[in-house]
């Protein structure tokens, strides 16, 4: 602390003689953060000459400096600068991006000086329009400065030309101060709302249709705050397909803008013409010529009801495209591809974490059996779904993380399966078999052998231990037997406990009938898993489309694990 005090004494000393500093102390006016006396160690008034111009900034140096940035801001007198681009409605000036750019710690007046003059060049560049392009960059952030009227989950997917939204009224829900939910279809709405488990019995939640209007360019430098300026905002986009899709829309309408996958909201408000007679007041609530929930929006916008107000809303993306952009590399995965998962036990439930993570979106999941405390060290399930249908509980689990998956659970045995819905097989992309039952697993490939199942199958088990891991793919194309693989070799069996042929020596059993039990770590399960992942996304994307056979096996330890093929 002692070498800090003497490093801002320094610094003091520099910006005294170079800006004519003196320590500043906030006044009411000032934003609520540069108010706060516990977050900064030193504030500074600077005076600053820009062209010809002397401006005042201030300089605060937070208690963590130098390991972050000092903050700067534009002095209550000079506020005729806020709205210029990366100055916020609190005069703060946005310098640097704190997750791009590090602070020099080694050179603490340097940082102070840096953080000035990239401060001093925004103002000026802010003054000469030189930077007007900056609007287009952080323009949600000036949208957001403003006062605005809530905030929207939106999980419509992008797209290229106007259509009609669905408008959920969430506000009764009091979900996160969220007002509305925006969807593509009423049922998308709906099935997200109910999946989420947001709603709340009793609450009924009101629907109404809007419009999304993708944008390619606007008059950014302006907040519109008006019908006649949401119109200026707009010029020079189609906006005849617009007020064609307003026309028939009763207001109060909510408009979902996209411009370069960044949305943002406003709502038209029905307009009140109000005519006074004496002491009565008449109000006409709709367009005159035009029928209550019909109205002409050019004229709306431009004519009779230009100055009606907007409401103005900030947009959370809560749809896949977005959330996966974000996260990663985007959507690698076949959207329409649909997964059969039988068995929801500790590989069958990492395994649908992990597909559902990469960005699989529908999946039908089947297990007879119930969660139970014997589960909980190694599934994603915990002590609330005790005694849950384990299917049903691993579907809750994925619809907390994201709402819009197409999930659709089976409570029954496989094998009465196959005989009384031997169509679910067939009406999914690929069957999945978690179950480590060699003998379900025979049935099962003898029924694609027969052709009475039609889609491939994927076999997955695990040695004791998790020492290796084994992936059948079978399909019709080049079909082998899979009882083959199974054959004595050696007196082992050959693949299915390869690495650990005194497998029943290994197996547990704790006191009890039908406790036997396979020993593995649920770190050594999500590495399998990975790799299995990997391989399925292969398959959705027809990488591999012939039968084959992986083992993946752990090595000395987790980090020389691998996945060799075998066949």
């Amino acid at each position: 602390m002692e070498d800090l005090h003497k490093i801002l004494s320094y610094i003091s000393q520099r910006l005294a003689r170079t800006y004519s500093s003196k320590e500043y102390v906030p006044v009411e006016s000032d934003c609520s953060k540069l108010k706060q006396e516990n977050y900064w160690i030193k504030r500074f008034l600077l005076n600053v000459n820009i062209n010809d111009t002397t401006y005042k900034l201030i300089l605060g140096i937070p208690k963590t400096f130098p390991y972050e940035f000092p903050s700067i801001y534009i002095h209550k007198e000079f506020e005729t600068l806020v709205g210029l681009p990366h100055i916020d409605k609190n005069r703060f000036i946005c310098t640097f991006d704190k997750n791009v750019a590090t602070p020099n710690i080694y050179n603490p007046l340097g940082i102070c000086e840096n953080i000035i003059n990239r401060a001093i060049k925004i103002i000026e560049e802010g003054i000469s329009k030189k930077n007007y392009k900056d609007y287009k960059e952080e323009f949600l952030a000036y949208w957001a400065d403003e006062k605005i009227n809530g905030e929207i989950i939106s999980i419509v997917k992008p797209f290229s030309s106007v259509k009609d939204i669905c408008v959920f009224d969430i506000r009764e829900l009091k979900f996160k101060n969220y007002s509305y939910l925006i969807a593509d279809s009423f049922n998308e709405g709906n099935n997200w709302i109910s999946n989420s488990g947001i709603s709340k019995s009793g609450k009924v939640i009101n629907y109404e249709y809007g419009v999304y209007f993708p944008i390619t360019n606007a008059k950014f430098d302006i907040i519109p705050k008006s019908n006649k300026d949401i119109y200026t905002f707009l010029l020079g986009n189609k906006l005849k397909e617009l007020f064609q899709h307003l026309n028939n829309k009763k207001r109060p309408t909510l408009v979902l803008c996209n411009y370069k996958n960044a949305m943002f909201a406003f709502g038209l408000q029905e307009y009140k013409d109000i005519i006074q007679k004496g002491k009565e007041i008449l109000k006409i609530k709709h367009q005159k010529g035009f029928r209550p929930g019909k109205q002409m929006a050019s004229l709306e916008l431009t004519g009779f009801a230009k100055t009606n107000p907007i409401k103005r809303y900030c947009v959370d993306r809560f749809d896949k495209e977005r959330l996966f952009e974000r996260g990663g590399e985007g959507l690698n995965v076949n959207q329409n591809f649909k997964i059969n998962l039988f068995g929801c036990g500790s590989i069958g439930s990492f395994l649908l974490e992990k597909l559902v993570q990469i960005g699989f979106n529908n999946f039908n999941i089947v297990d007879n059996e119930q969660f139970s405390v014997e589960n909980l060290a190694r599934h994603i399930c915990d002590i609330h779904d005790i005694n849950e249908w384990k299917s049903i509980a691993l579907k809750n689990k994925m619809f907390k993380h994201y709402p819009i998956l197409n999930i659709e659970t089976y409570t029954d045995n496989i094998v009465t399966l196959t005989i009384n819905n031997i169509s679910l097989f067939n009406n999914a992309d690929l069957n999945i078999l978690c179950l480590g039952n060699y003998n379900i697993e025979l049935l099962i490939s003898k029924l694609l052998q027969n052709q009475k199942i039609l889609k491939p199958i994927l076999i997955i088990w695990v040695e004791p231990y998790l020492n290796a891991g084994h992936f059948i793919y079978l399909t019709n194309d080049n079909l082998f037997s899979y009882e083959n693989l199974h054959k004595l070799e050696n007196g082992n069996l050959k693949y299915k406990y390869a690495l650990n042929s005194d497998y029943k020596t290994i197996n547990k059993q704790e006191v009890g009938c039908q406790s036997i039990y396979t020993p593995y770590s649920t770190i050594n399960i999500s590495s399998f898993v990975n790799y299995i992942s990997y391989l399925i996304q292969e398959i959705s994307n027809e990488h591999i489309n012939q039968s084959c056979v992986y083992r993946w096996t752990k090595g000395e330890n987790i980090l020389e694990s691998k996945m060799e093929k075998l066949l």
